[in-house]
């Protein structure tokens, strides 16, 4: 597992951007988020090597039906904390 760290001033749209990246061309897929002092603390499983089909969307709503939850927790969204939930269409 390895750490990231994703800016508190950040929004959604810019949050789900940065974890699309990490997970196609750097760390591999999300495997937890959660909130470390005034940061979003994101883990990814870089051991598996492999390249998502789908990357991870965060969403402070319900994800759509059908999708995989790969974590829940509050992070810092907008530099406010907000309960998130991490999915994957698969």
């Amino acid at each position: 597992m390895v750490r990231v760290y994703a800016s508190p001033n950040w929004d959604l749209p810019t949050l789900n951007v940065f974890i699309a990246q990490q997970e196609n061309f750097l760390r591999g897929r999300l495997a937890a988020i959660s909130s470390a002092g005034r940061e979003t603390m994101l883990e990814f499983d870089d051991s598996a090597g492999v390249k998502p089909q789908s990357n991870t969307v965060v969403t402070a709503s319900s994800p759509p039906a059908g999708a995989k939850v790969v974590a829940s927790n509050k992070i810092i969204v907008g530099n406010t904390p907000v309960f998130a939930i991490a999915y994957r269409r698969e």
